[in-house]
């Protein structure tokens, strides 16, 4: 390999876009970038926004040069989405440029400017061309010039072209992704996300970096590929942690190497040593007491926290702590030596109710508490406000769980920093920041509609929300969620065969014991429910003894229930 003909440097993207020409050839693949593939560059970017980063790398460019063009052996993936999120960066300033003057409006011509300088999108020779999508066909490329103009919507040439349906996804992404930002830091206003725009373009230009390495014969350029994306097993994050934390105390005395040590096999041992676990129970460690972090970030976020012997200690002193109380969350409490560690039965029944529906976000919250000392009292006033921040939230509204995230970790991380300290502080908190309104509420409630498993989350959703109705409706009386046993519950339709627009309708089941459903079931819906020990489904089943369960019933039913949930959560 001739090495005069090879140019290796360490650039920052606007060097590495500046005044140069990228060409993908047709034989590379189209672009292909998934959500999850977005959201990590985003991260990054915000790392580097906020001051977590000096700077970032994100990978490398290979190239080979023909011409004064540079043919994209490996990176194209990389160049597409830059340019991709620069174009939305042109269009949130056109969003807001009328709404500015004076220096707000200086900056955005300034960027916009700066961008247009070095894409060149509308010149012969842009900064990046993409490949034919067949041969003479240029729908890819056009579209994703087009991008920067603004125009982004499919039309019947392009609209079954999945590279470009790829590139207004990730378009569309983008723009969420600053939308969900300025929601995220209260930013309304149009000379505040002037800012925030500016940052992200200087963030992007100048702080994120790769390594470029071009060469003028096309053989060498693959060869280079190929070695640079040689297999191998990577490090998972935990290992990686494992290693720094190793180091801070490399050259202290044998003590203190040996209680680093013990620390660490008792973490991982908990886990049966499966990295990918250990990796993940770090990850809510880190949300509880700094911030809410992806996988990917999580080794460099902590070996920029945790930098000296007394960090590392304390680091691990702390996860020797919770260790035992989230393995016994992810079991479910399924054992006496988990049940002890809570030692409430009220905190025990919550905290297996939440395990059974699939919650697990709200880990950080308990982690913050318990290192803390919150007493116990408090802590079940507050286990129960998270229960009913997730049914308003996610089991009734439907809505995502990015927030519940991000707002659990903000509030542990209040907790820990003592900014909020007593159940009534905390509660009132996840009532602030995260408790959906008792009008939402109800208006999701009363069309809620919720198809019912056998086994699984659902089928816990379901039983769960038809236990707590029930009991409002005065069953259970006296009976506390730890005695119910709502493993021996399930629900049936009460009519299985009305319109399918409300088969699944919260008001047309109906919660029966384990033993009824297997001897009758929704085959004898009657018998099922009048011998049923709950009072709610004796009234329907003498109601069915005159006429048949309808709409207008289930209707009726599910908005009372409505009127109830309020109450409940």
């Amino acid at each position: 390999m001739d090495k005069t003909n090879i140019g290796v440097e360490m650039t920052d993207v606007q060097s590495l876009i500046s005044d140069n020409c990228y060409n993908v050839p047709s034989y590379q693949r189209h672009y292909s970038w998934d959500k999850e593939s977005l959201n990590d560059f985003w991260d990054d970017l915000v790392d580097v926004m906020e001051g977590y980063q000096d700077s970032h790398f994100i990978g490398q460019v290979v190239t080979y040069v023909n011409d004064n063009v540079q043919e994209v052996i490996d990176g194209q993936q990389r160049l597409t989405t830059i340019s991709i999120l620069l174009a939305v960066v042109l269009d949130k300033i056109n969003k807001i440029f009328d709404d500015v003057d004076g220096k707000p409006k200086n900056k955005l011509v300034t960027t916009r400017a700066n961008i247009e300088e070095l894409l060149r999108w509308d010149e012969k020779n842009p900064s990046l061309t993409l490949q034919e999508y067949k041969s003479g066909d240029n729908s890819i490329d056009d579209y994703f010039r087009g991008i920067f103009e603004g125009r982004t919507d499919l039309n019947s040439n392009n609209k079954n072209i999945d590279p470009v349906k790829n590139i207004r996804t990730a378009f569309m992404r983008f723009g969420a992704l600053i939308d969900d930002y300025y929601r995220e830091k209260k930013i309304k206003f149009a000379t505040e996300k002037a800012d925030v725009i500016e940052n992200i373009f200087k963030s992007l230009k100048g702080k994120f970096i790769l390594s470029k390495v071009s060469t003028r014969k096309k053989e060498e350029a693959y060869i280079i590929y190929q070695s640079l994306n040689s297999k191998g097993t990577p490090l998972k994050a935990s290992e990686l942690i494992k290693s720094h934390v190793m180091l801070q105390v490399s050259n202290g005395d044998d003590n203190e190497k040996e209680q680093v040590q013990k620390k660490w096999d008792y973490i991982s041992t908990a886990f049966g040593n499966d990295s990918n676990k250990i990796t993940t129970f770090i990850r809510v460690y880190w949300s509880a007491v700094k911030r809410v972090v992806t996988v990917n970030q999580l080794f460099r976020s902590i070996t920029e926290e945790i930098s000296d012997k007394n960090k590392t200690l304390s680091f691990l002193e702390n996860l020797s702590e919770v260790v035992d109380y989230y393995v016994a969350m992810e079991n479910a409490l399924i054992n006496k030596k988990d049940r002890e560690l809570f030692s409430d039965d009220t905190i025990e029944s919550m905290i297996f109710i939440l395990k059974k529906l699939g919650v697990a976000l709200h880990y950080p919250i308990l982690f913050a508490m318990i290192l803390r000392g919150t007493d116990k009292d408090s802590q079940r006033v507050v286990i129960y406000k998270i229960l009913s921040v997730f049914i308003r939230h996610r089991t009734i509204c439907g809505k995502g769980t990015n927030t519940l995230e991000k707002g659990y970790a903000k509030i542990a991380q209040n907790i820990w920093n003592q900014k909020i300290s007593t159940g009534v502080e905390i509660t009132r908190e996840l009532d602030d920041e995260l408790l959906k309104s008792d009008v939402e509420v109800k208006n999701s409630f009363q069309g809620l509609s919720k198809e019912t498993k056998k086994t699984g989350e659902k089928r816990w959703t379901l039983v769960y929300l038809m236990y707590r109705l029930y009991k409002e409706y005065g069953d259970f009386e006296d009976i506390e969620l730890n005695q119910v046993g709502l493993d021996k519950l399930s629900v049936i339709h009460i009519n299985k065969d009305i319109s399918s627009d409300y088969v699944d309708y919260i008001g047309n089941y109906a919660l029966v014991e384990n033993k009824l459903k297997d001897k009758y079931g929704e085959n004898d819906i009657y018998r099922s429910l009048s011998e049923s020990r709950y009072s709610v489904n004796n009234t329907i089943s003498k109601q069915l003894e005159n006429r048949e369960w309808n709409i207008e019933d289930i209707i009726e039913r599910q908005n009372d229930m409505s009127d109830k949930v309020i109450g409940i959560w």
